[in-house]
């Protein structure tokens, strides 16, 4: 079983995983879709399929705080046979980590700007999987900091939020992520 998944997770197609992540994660938390309880305490996540895809967005909040953070996880199906039955069998190819502060109407602007960045990921290009570089709207003015060089594959930055009345900032989140499964090609 070991040899099978390697042999298959060794050809997963890269730019169709980033697409599908886009595609998965317009239906998740940006998009207002209710999310499900957590099975962990104090988490909600969201899990949604696009075979042979499967996208995990999990997240926490304490009740009367700021922070919040949350992991992404993109799963791949290496389907197996034996005699009796075909079962399913999710592997982990790439995560994202977040985490921060963000007031409550700061974190529904960021939801509105990720919801617009998911829904058509080529409008900014590459922005670390979250939202375009700068974008402002109602007050607020979101601003996204990336590492140089960064793909799909591996990036980190922060994303900020600006109060454009006041001068001042009102949040921001840490990012990071990375592809856990070495691509035959691409991968710097």
């Amino acid at each position: 079983m070991f040899e099978k998944r390697v042999a298959v997770l060794s050809k997963i197609d890269w730019a169709e995983a980033e697409s599908v992540f886009y595609e998965l994660m317009s239906t998740g938390w940006a998009s207002g879709e209710k999310a499900l309880i957590g099975r962990y305490p104090g988490h909600k996540q969201m899990q949604h399929v696009k075979a042979p895809y499967k996208i995990i967005d999990m997240w926490t909040k304490t009740p009367g705080s700021v922070y919040s953070g949350g992991y992404t996880v993109l799963l791949y199906d290496c389907m197996y046979e034996d005699a009796e039955r075909i079962e399913n069998d999710y592997q982990p190819i790439w995560t994202m980590q977040y985490g921060g502060p963000y007031s409550k109407p700061a974190a529904e602007f960021v939801k509105a700007v990720l919801a617009e960045s998911y829904r058509d990921p080529t409008k900014y290009g590459f922005c670390g999987c979250r939202g375009p570089q700068c974008i402002g709207s109602g007050g607020f003015e979101y601003r996204n900091r990336f590492a140089p060089h960064s793909s799909f594959l591996q990036f980190s930055g922060m994303e900020i939020v600006m109060n454009t009345h006041q001068e001042e900032q009102v949040g921001h989140h840490e990012y990071m992520g990375r592809a856990h499964v070495t691509p035959t090609t691409g991968f710097k």
